[in-house]
């Protein structure tokens, strides 16, 4: 239930227009007979349309009663995605050829607003991360820093804890442990619940760990211990300064890195 987007009567009007306005797009597509395309163009755009129209009567089947809810986990709406890449590469195809066709400055006059609106939506949903990655180039995010000098500096089977809320932090900006630190950690609140929204016989393992996990950045040498006899943690990321009667062998302005004493 924390995942609105499975349940079509939870959506907006705007993401109601991004499943409807593709769909009324493709449907004139299917009817067109522009020069230079194959009668694939039309034969594909009808698929699409009929793919798209069979994802939203699933979704709206699902959640018609209460007895099919745990259908909604099969998200039925994913056909879009294989159905936007086509229909970006159709479009793109029309506009090209028609409209920006060997003129430069109109695929400059169409491609950098656009560039410049993604940046700037970019910025400014992950305002602490860096944008343009360059090899050498420094990391100024405090967390990712934190979790390359995991990967470097621990052992291959070292265990983590974290709090469980991490990924919502301000200054976090969504950076996955395991993806960046490749180590264990225990199940944390928001990405995790992905996994137990598919698989919910993983539920009860997931509450658990993240409610020994919550309040980490708090925790006394008891609340330490006690975790240790619950999971195999050796190592803990937490905020600066972190615990002090453990060994922090690494620290920036807001993330510490320690490991529990054995």
């Amino acid at each position: 239930m924390l995942r609105t987007f499975f349940f079509l009567n939870d959506w907006a009007w705007y993401e109601w227009f991004g499943a409807i306005a593709p769909l009324i797009l493709l449907a004139w597509f299917s009817r067109m007979r522009p020069g230079s395309a194959l009668p694939a163009f039309q034969r594909i755009s009808r698929a699409l349309v009929a793919l798209g129209v069979l994802g939203i009567l699933a979704g709206l089947l699902v959640i018609a009663s209460p007895r099919l809810l745990d259908f909604t986990r099969l998200q039925p709406m994913r056909v879009f995605h294989p159905l936007y890449c086509v229909f970006f590469a159709l479009l793109g195809g029309l506009v090209a050829e028609h409209l920006l066709k060997r003129k430069l400055w109109r695929w400059a006059a169409l491609f950098v607003p656009l560039s410049a609106g993604l940046l700037f939506a970019q910025v400014d949903t992950y305002p602490h991360s860096a944008h343009i990655e360059w090899p050498g180039l420094r990391d100024h995010n405090a967390w990712t820093n934190a979790f390359y000098w995991i990967r470097d500096n621990t052992p291959k089977d070292a265990v983590f804890a974290i709090d469980p809320y991490y990924l919502g932090f301000a200054d976090e900006d969504q950076h996955g442990f395991r993806a960046v630190a490749e180590r264990s950690v225990l199940a944390d609140y928001r990405k995790d619940s992905g996994a137990v929204s598919l698989f919910p016989w993983l539920g009860d393992e997931w509450k658990r760990e993240e409610v020994a996990q919550a309040g980490l950045d708090h925790f006394s040498l008891q609340d330490f211990h006690h975790l240790e006899q619950l999971y195999p943690v050796t190592w803990i990321v937490t905020r600066t300064p972190g615990p002090s009667f453990e060994n922090c062998p690494y620290r920036n302005r807001d993330v510490a890195v320690c490991r529990l004493a054995p």
